[in-house]
């Protein structure tokens, strides 16, 4: 080997040490960035010589770092931009001290600022309170040990406001260390909603009583445990209700019922169950119910409904026509139960109405 050809080398070797130390000194992002650029460069020293080369391989590198670097703070600016403009609120926390926040949890928590959330710990700013079945997940969620998505929970805010949130939190890097991000999503209105489409689903509409889908689902439940319970049902028919409506149109009719639902509600016992099936007919649900018992609760629906119901200057009279089933001595399935209620009503019906009677 000429001394020539020994120099041209020893300087490509100086020239790539040169460039592992300049790599080793700059961040990751760069070496990344100049790797996929490293076959371009050495070809490029190679042809102009070590001088010309070493220059460029600096100046490009250094150029490329301080773009990186900016490219980077440009990234993060417009990341924080756009999480601000999240209608989520999302918050990072360390061992339960908050890192970064967006302005979606200053308006959520109930805050002024962003500096009352940052270097705060969360559960001095939110305080949960669990849907029963995600307890366990809330004492997870709180000592950082669980990734949730959509958990639904009720906190209380610091103006003392109860709302519903659901969370979802995930584990991520932040700064270059492991931290929690949370997401909080306000879903009380959504919550109320469906709270009210449900009520609808099992409410009769006029007397907002439970309706019947929701008084044979509660006997499903009954009847479908292994060692179900004893309990009896009544089935209610109004007698002369027909000639109130006939007599003072439907609008009365519909306010006779309302006052009919209201005074068996206080008849019944605490834990009872009253529902309108359909028209003038009511349904009783007593749970554990003796026949004595049984028997109490109907003398004071007659007693009660015997009474007159004024309206406007007239007063109507109506009466209970009541029959009583009893699970598990009348039947073991809901069909059979308020057949044989209904069975007996018309049996009270024939012998002269305003009574009751148990099936056989």
């Amino acid at each position: 080997m000429n001394m020539k050809k020994l120099t041209i080398n020893i300087r490509i070797i100086l020239t790539l040490i040169s460039f592992v130390i300049l790599l080793e000194i700059l961040d990751l992002q760069l070496i990344e960035y100049l790797i996929i650029k490293d076959n371009k460069l050495v070809v490029f020293m190679l042809e102009t010589g070590f001088t010309i080369g070493a220059i460029v391989l600096i100046v490009w590198a250094l150029y490329c770092g301080n773009r990186i670097i900016n490219n980077a703070k440009e990234k993060e600016e417009q990341y924080r931009h756009l999480i601000d403009l999240v209608p989520e609120a999302i918050f990072v926390h360390r061992d339960g001290n908050i890192l970064y926040a967006n302005q979606a949890s200053v308006s959520l928590i109930g805050a002024t600022s962003l500096e009352e959330l940052i270097n705060r710990n969360w559960e001095d700013l939110i305080h949960f309170h669990s849907y029963n079945p995600e307890q366990l997940s809330i004492a997870y969620l709180k000592r950082n040990q669980l990734n949730v998505t959509n958990l639904p929970i009720i906190a209380r805010r610091l103006d003392g406001q109860l709302i519903v949130l659901e969370i979802t939190s995930i584990d991520i890097e932040f700064n270059g260390l492991p931290a929690r991000e949370f997401i909080a999503r306000d879903v009380t209105n959504r919550k109320k909603r469906e709270q009210i489409v449900k009520q609808l689903a099992f409410q009769d509409e006029l007397t907002e009583l439970p309706n019947r889908r929701y008084f044979t689902g509660k006997l499903e439940q009954l009847l479908n445990v292994e060692s179900p319970t004893s309990f009896a049902i009544f089935f209610m028919d109004l007698d002369g209700f027909k000639q109130v409506n006939d007599r003072h149109g439907h609008e009365a009719g519909d306010e006779l019922l309302k006052n009919v639902s209201q005074r068996l509600m206080n008849s019944v016992r605490e834990n009872d169950l009253v529902a309108r099936l359909a028209g003038d007919e009511f349904t009783i649900l007593l749970l554990e119910a003796s026949d004595q018992d049984c028997i109490a609760v109907a003398e004071r629906i007659i007693q009660t409904l015997n009474k007159p119901f004024r309206f406007l200057y007239d007063e109507v009279l109506v009466t209970p026509s009541i029959g009583i089933a009893r699970f598990p001595q009348n039947g073991k399935d809901v069909l059979t139960l308020l057949n044989k209620a209904d069975n007996a009503m018309y049996q009270v019906k024939e012998k002269g109405k305003n009574d009751y009677h148990f099936a056989e």
